[in-house]
């Protein structure tokens, strides 16, 4: 006899085959028995492999190394399975900050850092969820070191009322760019494919210390996914920039840090935050752009630019030089005057010559 799930039965409790049986105050209930999935998804596995990695390391830790985080692990405490603050051991320490250090690139700590207790929760003035655009504005980074970890889950059903336990990391260490944190990308790379209008879609965010691995308070957020034109009230306007996103088909293989180049609203002014090393004997870069805002506007400007090896004291002129070429843009970064270095960086803000 094959016993179909949620039907009462009388007094008995347990588990057999597929089948767990509960007691409950109308009699005893028949459920079907879970059984977790073998498989695992490429995320997951990256973050197990990292996992066993950094434990493996505690091993190699002297004994006064190991006191410290043994230390440190008396201010930490961890939710147990009951709700009830649990006491955390020096090893767990030792994984949980490294791995969060790991999610941004830096290696793995070996002395334990100083305890930090005060890590304020992520303040933000709006945010928008659509397929085509996530975003959040007005963000203040409180320090320097300070990383936004965000995460997200797929655009869920309207009638689900908690889906946190859905979310995955999509952005393991964001810097805020100007009080703006897009994510459409890391999204849309790491769930699979965009929101859909209609659905829902939950959201963990908070502030990570790269330099110690310590975290804040998370942030709950959900959002209803609406197109533009169905949002009420004032929307996010893409600002006219251009950033290493936007970069491709680029020659000579340069080594790009950072590009940065915004246009003001209303003026012919551009400001530039860009770093760049350059491996060959040409003076500047020069590829295409995609994805721009609809209302960039192409022009030359001319930037102070600082050398960051042989002429690291000199400044010179550079010229910054983006144009439209049928159906996709161009731009180049050239050396227009002073000392030429192959490793540099161009700042400040210019009018733009010719648009």
């Amino acid at each position: 006899m094959i016993a179909l799930p949620s039907i009462a039965f009388s007094d008995f409790s347990g588990t057999a085959g597929d089948v767990t049986a509960k007691k409950t105050k109308s009699g005893t209930v028949l459920t079907a028995r879970p059984f977790p999935s073998k498989v695992a998804t490429p995320a997951q596995k990256v973050s197990r492999n990292s996992l066993s990695h950094i434990s493996r390391k505690w091993r190699e830790l002297s004994d006064d190394q190991m006191r410290a985080w043994n230390e440190l692990a008396t201010h930490l405490k961890g939710i147990s399975t009951f709700g009830l603050a649990a006491e955390m051991t020096g090893h767990n320490a030792f994984v949980k900050l490294n791995s969060n250090r790991k999610m941004v690139g830096k290696p793995l700590l070996s002395d334990a850092p100083e305890y930090i207790y005060n890590i304020p929760q992520v303040e933000y003035e709006d945010f928008w969820v659509s397929p085509t655009m996530i975003v959040f504005t007005g963000i203040e980074r409180p320090q320097e070191s300070y990383r936004l970890v965000m995460k997200m889950s797929g655009s869920q059903s309207n009638g689900i009322s908690n889906g946190w336990s859905k979310a995955v990391i999509v952005a393991p260490g964001v810097e805020e760019d100007w009080g703006e944190a897009n994510i459409t990308r890391l999204y849309t790379s790491t769930i699979g494919y965009t929101p859909q209008v209609g659905e829902k879609v939950f959201i963990d965010i908070w502030w990570m210390d790269e330099n110690t691995g310590f975290v804040g308070e998370t942030l709950p957020l959900m959002a209803i996914v609406k197109e533009y034109s169905q949002v009420e009230g004032e929307i996010y306007v893409p600002r006219n920039q251009v950033t290493q996103n936007n970069l491709t088909s680029i020659k000579d293989n340069p080594t790009i840090n950072r590009y940065n180049i915004e246009q003001s609203d209303g003026i012919p002014v551009m400001t530039a935050d860009v770093e760049i090393h350059i491996s060959g004997y040409v003076s500047g870069i020069e590829g295409n752009m995609q994805d721009l805002p609809p209302t960039y506007v192409g022009g030359r400007c001319y930037f102070p630019a600082r050398g960051k090896g042989r002429c690291e004291y000199g400044i010179s002129l550079m010229e910054n030089y983006t144009y439209w070429r049928n159906s996709y843009g161009t731009f180049r970064v050239a050396s227009r005057f002073g000392k030429y270095d192959p490793d540099f960086e161009l700042f400040g803000t210019s009018c733009m010559v010719n648009y």
